[in-house]
């Protein structure tokens, strides 16, 4: 029996679908975080690292960085990707720290910096 057309189109699109949905390098993490003892909440700056020891040794992989990761309870999800090299079937160690977003520090409305000396008002003398 020999193919028609619209089964060698069929046959065609199911293995472009399949290569589309091929397996990635990426996975889903979750994670518990505790801020001076206690479960962590609000939105935290996490970095993680792949290391082949469990204790000291150098980074294999990262840091990939997740801004502004939302914790709540101390609990949080993510989605890795540290690439196809990193994981040769060899063991694996995630290390991971937090930290929470800068502060925006605003100055005094009149202050002024820098080594130069400003009169002293309201003394009746200038420097």
């Amino acid at each position: 029996m020999k193919p028609s057309s619209t089964q060698l189109a069929v046959l065609c699109g199911l293995v472009c679908v399949a290569t589309l949905h091929a397996q990635t390098t990426a996975f889903t993490y979750h994670g518990r975080l505790v801020d001076q003892g206690t479960p962590a909440n609000g939105s935290y700056d996490l970095r993680f690292w792949i290391y082949d020891v469990e204790v000291d040794g150098s980074p294999v992989a990262g840091p990939v960085t997740h801004a502004a990761t939302v914790v709540s309870e101390g609990l949080f999800t993510v989605t890795l990707d540290f690439g196809a090299e990193v994981f040769t079937g060899a063991d694996r160690w995630l290390e991971y720290r937090a930290q929470q977003p800068r502060q925006l520090l605003r100055t005094a409305h009149d202050q002024r910096t820098g080594d130069s000396p400003r009169p002293a008002h309201g003394l009746g003398h200038h420097w």
